[in-house]
């Protein structure tokens, strides 16, 4: 006996998946199947969306964003460049005017007007964190510069000039770390990148230089021998420059199959024209001032020689360069806003995928419940019991192949049922004694006389219809008082139907089980037991005749006759007759045949 418990016990214990999953079910039993898909979508669809969202905004809006600073790097770039040209410009007319050229005044200040007005452009776009702080130092010294420059010595307004192109170089640069230009991943723009933020920048600083220091010397129509060591430093600086832009050619040159093949080929021609013209140019100060035994030339002519012949081929590759740039940043956003597109597509399409699979389900399971429902409410109105097929074959299918076994069995009992009521004249009803609502058996309506249209909405009240008034007291006093004690106890009582006739029943009931001590439902029966009454009356007035034969009867001692109630003699087999069910029939007995016919006694034994 301790052994089966033992076993039972551990049989009885809940596995580890069980307990396992014990918070998941304890929290699906609480939720309604919309709640449930409801939450189970969302743990789906939630973190798909999530994680395609950090995908494309990791990934593919990080690029938008790099490629858009960089777009505004270039432009921004481009406006430093343009105003860096014009300082510098400022620095050789500045000096024209400082050697004494008073022509160059309002050159200078048409200059200084230009100026102005492209640090106000620029006030309002340069906002990276280093750029604003250098940007802010270049506002202040090009103020302090154009205050002060006329008053200053011609080499302290080349220097202070110098330190301000510097600063914009720096800029430059600054700029290019801030709208993240250095760090391209595109070799070809990159190339692009390098050729305006270092290359041609630092070639034409050094050119500008020779260009103010020679209009200087052409003006005065002398060179000190320090003015000349610093010519020949800056031409060297201009020989390295071009040695590295010839580099920049040729990497770009050897770019077959480019996006900008076009491009690369127009800023290849401009390298080549920048190149050449300034071994022209540097040929021509060497010539013309360096090595001049006079030094003669129009200060004008070779002011204007380096605009001219160098600088508009250096503003054709930088506009080159500039929308070459343009086009390839340009292209990169329609591709990522495309990548954008298609994986914002592909994450809708798999999260509306993952939603409609998920409504699937959340409607065959829904179908096959509301299925069983139907069929169980068509049951409890009719008391047949209902058979569903489904397309699915899954779990579901299975419990309703057994709930169609049951129902299979049910109407066999039902059927059953239903002719021993038929057979025995029976009806049964079941009680809700809370709401005081009653469901009738088929049985129950044949006895009264009743169609289901016509009770009052299933109430208590039904079984109270057609009741004899004599007897409607004793019905409902045993109702009521059965429906306190759970029990119904056996008592008859009478139906007055329309045509007059009166029927009895017999009646009686018992409760389900208790909940808080108070019994919930009651099942009882109801029998027509007419016939067994009518039956009952006939043998009690056969049982009346019969005890009318009893006590002392006067009979005729000769003739046998037996008086009567009234007086009169009547022969014994109409008296018996009369008083009771009994009929006669006549025979003659061995001792009349003997006595009466002699000459048969004996012949026929059988006689009698």
């Amino acid at each position: 006996m301790t052994e089966r418990t033992g076993k039972e016990t551990r049989e009885n214990k809940p596995g580890f998946a069980r307990k396992f999953f014990a918070p998941s079910v304890f929290l699906m039993n609480r939720l309604k199947y919309l709640r449930k898909f409801i939450l189970i979508s969302a743990c789906f669809a939630v973190p798909i969306a999530v994680s395609m969202f950090l995908l494309i905004y990791k990934n593919i809006d990080y690029w938008r964003g790099f490629t858009r600073m960089e777009s505004e790097g270039v432009r921004n770039i481009s406006m430093i460049r343009k105003l860096s040209d014009d300082v510098q410009t400022h620095r050789a007319l500045a000096m024209i005017l400082a050697a004494g050229d008073a022509s160059a005044r309002g050159r200078v200040l048409s200059n200084e007007s230009e100026v102005d007005s492209e640090l106000k452009d620029l006030d309002g776009i340069i906002k990276g964190p280093s750029s604003r702080k250098k940007w802010t130092g270049i506002k202040d010294e090009w103020q302090r510069l154009k205050g002060e420059g006329r008053a200053l010595p011609a080499y302290e307004i080349y220097e202070r000039h110098n330190a301000a192109v510097r600063d914009l170089r720096l800029l430059i640069e600054t700029e290019s770390y801030d709208s993240d230009l250095i760090l391209d991943p595109d070799r070809e723009s990159f190339l692009y990148i390098n050729l305006i933020v270092k290359d041609l920048p630092r070639l034409t600083e050094p050119i500008k230089r020779l260009n103010a220091m020679g209009s200087y010397a052409l003006v005065k129509k002398k060179l000190a021998a320090d003015e000349k060591e610093r010519l020949i430093a800056v031409s060297g600086e201009v020989r390295g420059s071009i040695d590295a832009l010839k580099i920049d050619r040729d990497i770009l040159a050897g770019q077959p199959g480019s996006k900008t093949e076009a491009s690369l080929t127009k800023v290849s021609a401009y390298i080549d024209t920048i190149v050449s013209r300034s071994e022209n140019y540097l040929r021509l100060v060497d010539r013309t001032i360096i090595r001049a035994k006079k030094i003669d030339m129009p200060p004008w002519e070779f002011f204007e020689a380096s605009r001219a012949g160098f600088f508009r081929p250096v503003s054709e590759t930088y506009d080159a360069s500039g929308a070459a740039l343009a086009d390839i940043f340009s292209s990169r956003l329609r591709l990522l806003n495309g990548q954008s597109l298609v994986a914002w597509g592909v994450t809708i399409m798999i999260v509306a995928l993952v939603l409609y699979l998920l409504a699937g389900f959340y409607v065959s399971v829904i179908d096959t419940v509301s299925r069983l429902g139907a069929a169980t409410r068509q049951m409890s109105l009719t008391g047949l019991p209902e058979t569903i097929s489904l397309e699915s074959r899954d779990e579901l299918n299975e419990v309703v192949m057994l709930f169609n076994k049951v129902a299979i069995a049910l109407r066999r009992s039902h059927e059953a049922l239903l002719h021993s009521e038929r057979l025995a004249w029976l009806g049964s009803w079941d009680l809700d004694t809370v709401a005081r609502t009653m469901e009738w058996s088929p049985g129950m309506y044949r006895i009264y006389r009743l169609e289901p249209s016509e009770l009052p909405a299933g109430r208590l009240e039904a079984l109270y219809l057609k009741v004899h008034p004599d007897d409607a007291g004793v019905v409902r006093e045993n109702i009521e008082k059965g429906i306190g004690a759970g029990v119904i106890p056996f008592f008859e009582y009478r139906l007055l139907l329309k045509d007059g006739s009166v029927r009895h029943l017999s009646c009686e009931g018992k409760a389900r089980p208790y909940s808080m001590g108070r019994p919930i439902r009651i099942t009882g029966f109801v029998q027509d037991i007419t016939d067994r009454k009518m039956a009952e009356e006939k043998m009690l007035e056969a049982l009346r005749k019969v005890k009318q034969l009893s006590g002392l009867l006067p009979i005729c001692a000769a003739c046998k006759k037996i008086r009567n109630d009234k007086g009169y003699w009547e022969g014994i087999e109409k008296y018996i007759e009369s008083h009771s069910e009994a009929e006669f029939s006549h025979s003659i007995c061995d001792d009349c045949v003997k006595r009466l016919y002699p000459d048969f006694h004996g012949r026929r034994p059988d006689i009698g």
